[in-house]
């Protein structure tokens, strides 16, 4: 049985990469809010997640 979700189809370019890119990429976003000290850095990373 699968379960059809609403935000698991799409067109967009995000769902056409490769799911090792959105990986590595969010890995990436995470290391860099994590090591970022500076407050108005972190106000686009709360924009995007």
């Amino acid at each position: 049985m699968i379960i059809e979700e609403q935000f698991s189809t799409g067109e967009s370019f995000v769902h056409s990469l490769d799911p090792r890119v959105k990986i590595i990429v969010a890995i990436l976003f995470s290391v860099v809010v994590a090591v970022s000290s500076n407050f108005s850095a972190l106000l686009p990373a709360l924009g995007v997640s």
